[in-house]
């Protein structure tokens, strides 16, 4: 019991710091990173671009699109076979959308948790046909942001510059909901707030 009640009292300061600041605000987003686990693939290239709103120093929600490609792979046509061998790529793209709870460690510095939805097209391209399906379901992931301490602009508009680092999981299924993709998504971006 006197767990919950301090858990519930370390919400309530938590909270209402939040509410009494004035960090809110449209943001802006850009990732380059690195995808994992999608089925058949090596680590490859992956990037995004999130537009958010953060209400206050501890809330925030934020939609956008992200990309996980797997590199081309050749397969080789079997012993015997006349014809020539495949080229193969995976993409996994879409849209995500995902709340972001900010916990402050400095005035500059946040440790985030993210929690949220994806649907993404899954594209599964051997020469000469492609194969598209859509895949959808959650995502969660953890990460930090650093936002420089001055703020930049004209005529008194702020502009607040940043980085942010993070790693984000997905848990995809196919329309069937027989077949599922667990893709990881190791990022670094930049942060532009307005």
């Amino acid at each position: 019991m006197k767990k919950k009640l301090f858990a519930v009292a370390l919400l309530s300061v938590i909270a209402a710091r939040a509410w009494a600041e004035d960090d809110g605000g449209l943001y802006l987003v850009g990732v380059l990173g690195r995808t994992a686990n999608i089925k058949n693939a090596e680590d490859s290239p992956s990037f995004g671009g999130l537009v958010g709103y953060q209400f206050n120093s501890v809330f925030s929600v934020e939609g956008g699109m992200t990309a996980l490609v797997e590199k081309a792979k050749y397969k080789v046509p079997p012993p015997g076979y006349l014809g020539a061998g495949t080229y193969t790529s995976t993409t996994l793209a879409g849209s995500e959308f995902a709340a972001v709870v900010g916990l402050p460690m400095s005035e500059d510095f946040s440790v985030l948790i993210r929690l949220g939805y994806a649907s993404m097209e899954r594209s599964n391209a051997p020469s000469p046909a492609e194969v598209e399906t859509n895949w959808k379901g959650s995502s969660y992931g953890l990460g930090a942001q650093y936002m420089l301490p001055h703020e930049f602009g004209l005529s008194g508009n702020r502009l607040k510059i940043g980085l942010r680092a993070g790693y984000s999981k997905y848990n995809l299924k196919d329309p069937t909901g027989l077949q599922t993709e667990a893709p990881t998504n190791t990022y670094v971006g930049g942060v532009i707030q307005f």
